[in-house]
């Protein structure tokens, strides 16, 4: 929320604080007359007539500014104050995070000392916890700024658009579980459609054959194909049961609104664990025909939710291997029960056994390297802060482990040419797409073991969420993953290195070709489809 705050000098002559609310009633970006697109904010517009608001004091300064609130909301603490259901909790909770405690005050046009005195002593914060901003610190707006500049005198300045490519592993126009069931299948996302998952969901919701779907839900689109998917098979008769997790961070009224209809559709509904976020991604489809009972299962890296399928890079791996299933079915078996899977023969399922196996991965390659042994290690993951996975990293490089990672946000290991880390690269990409997936290499040759994953290296995920990685038994399909950690490890275009903590970017030597490996990606998803890639990028 945005305020105009203005100093008010009375008749008596005293000074008051005056506070301007900028939202609620009107459109914050505002279009002007022009044959350009030109565009003012509200809190502009009231901030120059500030004075109207109150003809009848003088106002003495005026600034804009924004405050930041606490946004973690505690449910689990809110059953010892309400006795009513956790969806309940969670409603009221959610309406509770606009008066939660302030954390930031941003002064934003116009530092008023005055002004960000009262403020900060209205708001209890101290000096360090403001700040001076020229530009709007809120941009909720350029969504619809993007919507205005329509037009093809606009068109350089947006991104080529580049078109999701249906997946080759699979034709579309018949039916998918047949083709599932003798094969297994990796999407790639953005640059394959996630419509091939969402057309699964709603072939299994007709089929006579499937009699349960089972899947966790943390993030999914507000107008959602595949909820939709999985109420039209409760509809059918189908056994459906959804973990839907109310704690995810800002979409707890998205999924409280969902969770809603799909009770109403008949479908059983759970709200996850105590204490531990349900993050996973992963869906399991139950078949019989005659006496013969078979699954397709699904664990992915990002969340069932089409529009950021558009804009994260992830990875959906469906399979009909009966073992890989056995171990989802009793992830969600622990879930319905409020437990914890304690061991897996196949997943690794956080808090209890993914950082454990990786872990003894980890170790496994250091002592192949500490005894002479060709030794690897490689991961792809958004973000690096387990202090007992960062220590395994760096004995196993000291042992001589060549490591290789790919880290897009936070990287709390920080590498040294020399020394204990001096076998370990760090790598971040940050393009046009959010680097979303999560992919876990251990060792070389033959024995090497390619895992996907919900969870990054950090101890929340490893310590307290419910995180589920799958092995990748395939080797087509191994490879395609290998294949993807090469052309990243390649890129020297949007790749920077971490050297001595600090990222670089990474040199095109001569005679060298640059290598984008997002756009490069989505070239080779539009040749499989047997499509022109678009020309200008």
């Amino acid at each position: 929320m945005v305020y105009i705050a203005v100093i008010l000098k009375t008749k008596n002559g005293n000074t008051r604080l005056g506070i301007i609310p900028a939202g609620g009633y009107f459109e914050r970006l505002l279009l002007l007359p022009s044959k350009y697109v030109k565009f003012t904010l509200i809190e502009n517009l009231i901030y120059l007539f500030a004075a109207q608001v109150f003809p009848k004091h003088k106002v003495m300064d005026k600034t804009i500014f924004s405050v930041t609130r606490n946004a973690d909301i505690d449910a689990d603490e809110a059953f010892f104050e309400y006795d009513m259901s956790y969806r309940d909790i969670m409603e009221i909770m959610v309406k509770k995070r606009t008066k939660l405690e302030p954390i930031r005050l941003d002064l934003i046009g116009n530092d008023s000392p005055a002004i960000r005195r009262q403020l900060l002593k209205h708001l209890k914060l101290s000096e360090s916890q403001s700040f001076f901003n020229e530009l709007p610190v809120l941009l909720n707006f350029v969504g619809d700024l993007k919507d205005a500049l329509s037009g093809a005198q606009y068109a350089p300045l947006f991104f080529t658009p580049l078109r999701p490519q249906r997946s080759t592993q699979v034709d579309d126009t018949k039916p998918l579980i047949p083709q599932l069931m003798k094969k297994d299948l990796l999407l790639s996302l953005p640059y394959q459609d996630i419509k091939t998952y969402v057309h699964l969901l709603e072939e299994a919701a007709r089929s006579r054959d499937v009699i349960s779907i089972k899947i966790t839900l943390y993030r999914v689109a507000r107008n959602s194909r595949i909820v939709d998917a999985l109420i039209r098979a409760a509809e059918n008769n189908k056994e459906v049961t959804a973990v839907v997790e109310l704690r995810a961070r800002f979409d707890e009224a998205n999924n409280i609104d969902w969770s809603k209809r799909l009770q109403e559709a008949g479908v059983s509904v759970i709200y996850g664990i105590e204490k531990y976020k349900v993050h996973s991604k992963l869906m399991l489809i139950t078949m019989k025909k005659g006496n013969d009972v078979s699954f397709l299962t699904q664990v992915g890296t990002g969340n069932y939710n089409e529009r950021t399928a558009r804009l994260y890079t992830d990875l959906s791996y469906i399979t009909s291997d009966t073992e890989i299933a056995l171990n989802a079915q009793d992830v969600f078996k622990n879930l319905f029960m409020g437990g914890l899977v304690e061991h897996s023969d196949l997943l690794l399922v956080a808090p209890l056994t993914l950082k454990q196996e990786v872990l003894r991965l980890i170790e496994a390659e250091r002592d192949i390297a500490a005894s002479g042994g060709a030794a690897q290690l490689m991961f792809k993951l958004n973000s690096i802060s387990d202090m007992d996975i960062m220590r395994a990293l760096i004995e196993a490089s000291d042992a001589g482990v060549h490591i290789k990672l790919i880290v897009r946000g936070i990287c709390c290991l920080r590498v040294e040419r020399e020394g204990p880390t001096r076998n370990i690269e760090v790598r971040s990409i940050v393009g046009r797409f959010l680097e979303h997936a999560r992919i876990y290499v251990f060792g070389v040759g033959k024995r090497q073991k390619v895992y996907i994953s919900s969870a990054d290296f950090m101890s929340r995920n490893t310590e307290r969420r419910v995180e589920v990685g799958v092995p990748i038994l395939q080797s087509k399909i191994k490879k395609q993953l290998l294949d993807i950690m090469a052309l990243e490890l390649a890129d020297n275009v949007k790749a920077r290195r971490q050297v001595h903590g600090r990222y670089e970017r990474i040199a095109i030597g001569p005679g060298e070709q640059a290598v984008n490996s997002q756009i490069e990606q989505y070239r080779a998803a539009y040749a499989q489809a047997g499509e022109p890639f678009p020309e200008g990028i």
